[in-house]
């Protein structure tokens, strides 16, 4: 009996290091959440799997790994585009007050920000971000590990941090 034990203990370790690469390298994403959530969740959604694979496809492409969303950064997130949409432009209060949106949901060593608004696409907006300095750092950030993505209206919010 060990002996089988051991054998399909073995085979799930294989599998699931199989399942970590396709995702590192961007084929398969794959999220666990054993949680009840009581607010939306941008990573059931088809525009933030788009903006998860391209965020993942450039950090890959430099050696970075692939980023693991956290439902907690994923709350601070959508909480942080929803406050923004009450203002005419994310440029009145963009700068202000993310660090403490995201400490409410999240303990972090280092964390950024990326914010986009009025993109008619997902891959628009993916690409204006990497072809601006500050967010492509954010994107390609090889010390962050984990992102969660929000968005309120025509307001995206990524969220980077390397926990605790």
């Amino acid at each position: 009996m060990i002996k089988k034990v051991v054998s399909i203990t073995a085979w799930v370790a294989v599998a699931v290091g199989i399942i970590a690469y396709l995702h590192a390298i961007g084929v398969i994403q794959v999220r666990f959440s054993f949680e009840k959530r009581s607010i939306p969740i941008a990573s059931s959604t088809k525009w933030a799997d788009t903006i998860l694979i391209r965020t993942n496809q450039e950090r890959v492409k430099l050696g970075c790994p692939a980023l693991i969303v956290n439902p907690e950064l994923e709350k601070a997130a959508y909480e942080r585009a929803e406050y923004l949409a009450t203002f005419e432009s994310i440029a009145e209060k963009g700068h202000e007050g993310w660090d403490r949106t995201v400490r409410k949901y999240f303990k972090y060593r280092e964390a950024g920000e990326n914010l986009a608004q009025g993109f008619p696409s997902e891959s628009t907006m993916f690409d204006a971000l990497m072809n601006s300095t500050t967010h492509r750092d954010n994107i390609v950030d090889c010390d962050y590990t984990v992102i969660g993505i929000g968005r309120a209206g025509d307001i995206v919010v990524q969220e980077f941090a390397r926990p605790l």
